[in-house]
């Protein structure tokens, strides 16, 4: 699917667009030390990849829900994070299923990032090859990540920088952080600057504004929740063909 195609198919939701040049590095990133084989056009696909925390959450939720059935071209579902308690190993690759669609897990590093961006981003170029492996192939890839955390803000960048390299149509739904959240407000449009550069759509959903039209007595849960439900209904919208 031809990127502008991709934009004019979209219309209304279309929040912001970036072709312009990178934020990492070409040559770090375009070096393979196995490069996978090219995929014929006639198999490219559509897959959902959640980054970090929030995205792999959306994955678990979006995989669970009713909806599968509306997205025929999807062929796989993938989470992408650092430190999670079911993998054994780094670069260790888990694959189960999920309603109709197969998930797979990808732990980038044994433990988790603590809060800090480059730690999550050594982690991704340390891996760079399991993640090239996740876009190869695709006709279209929707990257959904949490900003001003680390996985998210680090991972879900330099995952859409692989994706374009690879002709890979591509679409960030991001979510950003709360207001009381304070330095990670920062993160998160520091990782959102990123983002704009390397995908054909970037698709924000505010956390803050969600909670504030639910007023003073939701809970965080509650707005999770509601968060991805949001999400999920925008992505059925789309026709990826």
């Amino acid at each position: 699917m031809d990127r502008r195609i991709l934009l004019k198919v979209l219309g209304a939701g279309a929040v912001s667009t970036g072709f312009g040049p990178s934020a990492w590095s070409e040559s770090v990133l375009a070096t393979s030390k196995s490069p996978v084989p090219e995929t014929s056009h006639h198999h490219r696909t559509t897959k959902i990849i959640g980054v970090g925390g929030a995205g792999c959450n959306f994955i678990h939720s979006f995989g669970s829900s009713l909806v599968l059935h509306k997205f025929p071209s999807l062929t796989e579902l993938v989470c992408v994070d650092l430190g999670m308690e079911s993998m054994p190993s780094v670069d260790t690759v888990n694959e189960t299923a999920v309603g109709c669609l197969p998930l797979k897990s990808i732990s980038l590093a044994r433990y988790g990032a603590g809060g800090r961006v480059n730690v999550a981003r050594v982690a991704a170029i340390r891996n760079i090859d399991v993640l090239k492996a996740v876009v190869s192939g695709l006709k279209t890839a929707i990257v959904v990540a949490g900003l001003g955390g680390d996985t998210g803000s680090a991972v879900a960048p330099i995952l859409a920088r692989l994706a374009r390299i690879a002709d890979v149509a591509t679409i960030a739904v991001v979510v950003m952080p709360f207001d009381f959240e304070g330095p990670r407000n920062g993160t998160g449009d520091a990782a959102l600057r990123y983002l704009e550069r390397e995908v054909d759509l970037v698709v924000p959903f505010s956390n803050q504004e969600l909670g504030d039209s639910m007023g003073d007595g939701a809970l965080l849960a509650d707005i999770y929740s509601q968060q991805d439900q949001r999400i999920t209904t925008w992505l059925q919208r789309l026709n990826l063909g």
